[in-house]
Parts: structure tokens; C-alpha cells; sequence
């Protein structure tokens, strides 16, 4: 409800910090969400800066999953996404969340408007079992949509999440920090809420990166 999602917001802006909404995400329907970015793109964009004002977000986070929708189309939306939210206020958040295969895909001119964009992180999860060298190099491969800009650099990870499927425990968690580290990459990007255990929250204290 209108309520629950105002006060949410503003006890995270109460907290010092930010929030965004997502949108389309595993459960989408792939025909709904191709015809928004594309045919009804303008009005896509009016709805999504409309709940912005209403509710206070510090932004959006676009998670645009297993569509077709043509690589033009999609940096171009973000584009014209960008001047609407400029709009509403300048430096407003726009993230992706993006599977590793998308590369050369929905994603593959996303580097036409880069610079509109907050952050990309890279959801390494979607690989399957975790495998740290790879991990590294498919999350490097995402350097160019990003015009090798590596503070729009995130990498996707998940935690409290079965380990057949990317999840991490805390060493792998550690390891990946370590990376994000060295790489010199933005940060983490998390799926799932285990940040907020405790063993978790001292892994990343320890290795203090920002999330």
C-alpha cells in the first residue's frame, strides 16, 4: 500500500541513505515490459517519474530480464530516462541489474549512454556455482558497456541463497570483496538480505568496500 511504501522510504532517507524501486525482474512479463521500453517507452518513463515524486525515491533500478528488446532501444530509453529524472532532480539514480549473458544482447549499446547511469551490476549469480577467475573475467568483460569507467562497476552477487545457484558463504562473500577490492571496481551489488547477519556484516567490515 501507498502508506507502507512512503513510510519505508522514509526511514531509509532517515537512516542516511537511498532507495530505489525496481522494475521487471525475474517474474516480468517479457511482452509487457518490451512493448514499455520500446513502443510506450514516453509513457513508461511518465509512470516511472510520477512514483518517483510521489513516494521520494532516490531512484530506479532497471532489471531487465531474458527479453529480446533491441540493444538501441534500450540505451535509448535510458537516455530520454535520464533527462525525465533530471527533471525531478539532478543526480537521481539509474542502476542495472543485468545477467552476464546479456552482454552482447539487450545490453550491447548500453556504452551509448553510459554516462547516464549510476551503476551496472553484473548478477554473476545467474552463472550458476561459484567460480571466483570466472567471476572476475566475465564481470571485466562488462568494462566496455561501461566505457571502462570501473566506479559504474558492480559486482552481483547473492547471498542466503543455495550454493548451486551462485550463492555465497562468507568466505566466498570475503573472497569476492577482495576483488571488488583489487579490481578497483564501485562495489557489491546483493541479492538476497543475508548482508545483515552479523557474520556477514564482519566479513564486509573487515573488508570495507561500499555497498
Amino acid at each position: 500500500g501507498d502508506e507502507s511504501e512512503k513510510y519505508f522510504v522514509e526511514q531509509v532517507h532517515l537512516k542516511g541513505k537511498k532507495a530505489t524501486f525496481s522494475i521487471a525482474g525475474g517474474t516480468q512479463n517479457i511482452a509487457d515490459i518490451t512493448a514499455a521500453v520500446t513502443t510506450n517507452s514516453l509513457q513508461f518513463i511518465n509512470k516511472i517519474c510520477a512514483h518517483i515524486k510521489q513516494f521520494n525515491y532516490s531512484g530506479i533500478t532497471l532489471d531487465i530480464e531474458n527479453t529480446n528488446i533491441p540493444a538501441q532501444s534500450m540505451a535509448t530509453f535510458v537516455r530520454l530516462l535520464r533527462i525525465a529524472m533530471d527533471n525531478i532532480k539532478p543526480g537521481l539514480i539509474i542502476g542495472i541489474y543485468t545477467q552476464p549473458y546479456q552482454k552482447d544482447t539487450v545490453w550491447a549499446k548500453i556504452q551509448e549512454s553510459a554516462q547516464y547511469i549510476t551503476w551496472l551490476s553484473v548478477m554473476m549469480y545467474d552463472r550458476g556455482v561459484y567460480n571466483k577467475e570466472q567471476w572476475t573475467a566475465d564481470t571485466n568483460a562488462w568494462l566496455p558497456r561501461v566505457n571502462n569507467d570501473k566506479s559504474k562497476l558492480l559486482l552481483g552477487a547473492a547471498i542466503n541463497y543455495p550454493s548451486w545457484a551462485g550463492g555465497l558463504n562468507e568466505v566466498q562473500y570475503g573472497e569476492m570483496l577482495d576483488v571488488v577490492n583489487e579490481q578497483g571496481w564501485r562495489g557489491v551489488g546483493i541479492w538476497q538480505h543475508a548482508i545483515y547477519r552479523q557474520s556477514f556484516r564482519d566479513v564486509q567490515k573487515e573488508k570495507i568496500v561500499v555497498v
